[in-house]
């Protein structure tokens, strides 16, 4: 019998396949017939006749989750039913396995959404010139949900999974959440053999989802949590151009031990389209990832003042003008932006204006690679954001 376990975790091969695998595979004594042993781990034997106790372990199967302070213990009694002698204790101790390769990812996953995750394949860097079918994997946490697939092409591998993270920006404890699996590989499929190990670490984002507007500057703050030693760190934005921090922040900078610090930028959105922005807090020294932040927000439509009709070549630059009067009473230098300077072209993007005076304001139409129609904005605004305007260019292209 076994005592005090999980017999997923600790059991007698009592399969006559497994059995016969096993002893083969090491040398071991092998019964004269494998299937000795019933189900519910009943041996029948001979006078004098000896067989061997084949004991699997398989820890994984009981760890809802990986920690490297977790140890199991566990006891296998063996005696006989028909007399009180004395019976034989095996007492077994697993420790957890220490991963070969370690990965970490960060996703932005809503509470039971099947996710993908996508690693390069750590095999093509592996030396060893024997070739292996490694077709037999188990998950530390066994969700039917959670496989291996094999991009055949890229052989990259795609771990996909059913996370149930919650992340509520605004509770501490859920501004990180991890979610720990261990994948085992194995080289047969009684699971006999370990290949390696990998540890994935998945962590989600702290999201932050904001109300913007297309073409117009908004300043905003990020909040590092209170670090217990100082660190050189720096801000990364995934989309520089739509997400860019302060002169003061674009350098590195240095966190106080126990002090927290708050970081701005500037989101400006130049279509209206759905943008989701990752900014990360490094530390330079060891690059590490310190904190994460998702940036959401689908900005509102922009208030078009002035809207242009346009004919080109698509195959041809083209340039064009339009009027533009200062709106201000006062002296001015304004600025003119594109939303996308794959169409449309401004030579000068900052203009002095007198109060109330006019100009023409030149811009190219940039050769495309077929017909067809497109729409692009110019901005239009001072240097204190006092005032924003839209020029609104609706092109078609023959």
């Amino acid at each position: 019998m076994i005592n005090d376990s999980d017999e997923n975790v600790v059991s007698l091969i009592t399969d006559p396949e497994e059995f016969e695998y096993i002893t083969k595979k090491y040398n071991l004594s092998i019964p004269e017939d494998y299937s000795f042993i019933s189900d519910d781990y009943q041996i029948i034997l001979k006078p004098n006749q000896s067989v061997p106790l084949l004991i699997k372990i398989l820890c994984y199967d009981n760890i809802t989750g990986y920690d490297d302070n977790i140890n199991n213990k566990y006891s296998i009694c063996v005696y006989n039913k028909n007399d009180n002698s004395r019976p034989y204790y095996m007492n077994i101790e697993i420790t957890n396995v220490f991963p070969i390769i370690d990965f970490e990812f960060y996703q932005n996953v809503p509470q039971k959404k099947l996710s993908h995750i996508k690693f390069i394949n750590p095999f093509k860097f592996n030396n060893e010139k024997t070739q292996r079918l490694l077709n037999y994997y188990t998950f530390n946490n066994d969700d039917s949900t959670s496989e291996i697939l094999l991009d055949s092409k890229t052989n990259n591998f795609y771990f996909k999974y059913n996370d149930n993270i919650e992340n509520n920006s605004n509770n501490e404890d859920n501004i990180i959440n991890k979610n720990n699996r261990l994948l085992f590989f194995y080289l047969d499929k009684y699971k006999s053999e370990l290949f390696t190990t990998f540890k994935f670490n998945i962590k989600s984002y702290e999201t932050i989802q904001l109300s913007t507007d297309v073409g117009i500057r908004s300043k905003n703050t990020l909040n590092i949590p209170p670090s217990t030693i100082s660190r050189t760190i720096q801000f990364f934005s995934s989309d520089p151009d739509t997400l860019y921090f302060d002169d003061k922040y674009k350098e590195q900078v240095i966190l106080i031990p126990n002090y927290p610090y708050t970081i701005e930028y500037i989101l400006y959105p130049k279509e209206s389209k759905n943008y989701e922005i990752l900014v990360n807090c490094v530390d330079i020294s060891t690059n590490e990832v310190i904190k994460n932040f998702l940036i959401k927000t689908n900005p509102n439509k922009p208030a078009v003042n002035i809207i242009l009709n346009i004919n080109a070549l698509y195959n041809n630059e083209t340039e064009l003008k339009f009027e533009f009067a200062n709106p201000l009473n006062q002296w001015a230098i304004l600025k003119f932006d594109s939303s996308n300077k794959k169409i449309v072209a401004l030579d000068n993007d900052l203009i002095p204006f007198n109060p109330e005076e006019s100009k023409y304001i030149n811009f190219r139409l940039l050769k495309q690679r077929n017909p067809g129609k497109a729409e692009a904005y110019i901005f239009i605004s001072d240097n204190e954001e006092s005032f924003n305007q839209a020029v609104l260019l609706k092109i078609d292209y023959y």
